[in-house]
């Protein structure tokens, strides 16, 4: 509860200070986020590929024995769910530059950036889970992350999540 009170809190600050504050909080948070999702690619590739069952390889994305069109539909609702939000950026039209297709290119390159990393994170991710067991479904990606590389990139990952 208290986290909770404390990102209320901390949000509200940030943006009761005024929007210029606000861009740089976001664009100071998208850097650090951005960093330690490079760390989690790079320290998890290696062991990636010693890991039980364990490829690294893509091929095993397009595998026609293992495909379902559930799975994708099912998947499909969960990334429509996890990007909502990007609708918000429409509501900066009026004060944007660029003239007004400008918010419309932004849009769609956030949305495809932020998916083509959502799906290298889910990759590496999923294999490295080859042949784990899991202490709960909650904490599963920390420890996954923990498999990646070690106690401490666990710990650098809820921090900046």
């Amino acid at each position: 509860m208290a986290w909770l009170l404390g990102f209320i809190t901390f949000n509200a600050i940030v943006n009761l200070i005024g929007i210029q504050f606000t861009a740089g909080v976001n664009r100071y948070m998208l850097v650090m986020e951005l960093l330690v999702l490079a760390l989690f690619v790079v320290l998890g590739l290696p062991p990636s590929t010693a890991a039980p069952g364990g490829t690294a390889d893509a091929d095993a994305a397009l595998q026609p024995h293992v495909f379902s069109l559930a799975t994708v539909a099912g998947a499909t609702s969960i990334a429509v769910l996890s990007f909502l939000g990007f609708d918000g950026i429409s509501t900066l039209a009026e004060e944007s530059r660029g003239g007004p297709n400008s918010v419309a290119r932004a849009t769609l390159a956030s949305l495809l950036l932020v998916g083509a990393l959502f799906m290298i994170q889910t990759w590496l991710a999923t294999d490295l889970a080859q042949g784990m067991t899991f202490t709960s479904a909650a904490t599963a990606f920390y420890e996954i992350c923990e498999r990646a590389g070690g106690p401490w990139l666990r710990l650098v990952i809820i921090l900046a999540t």
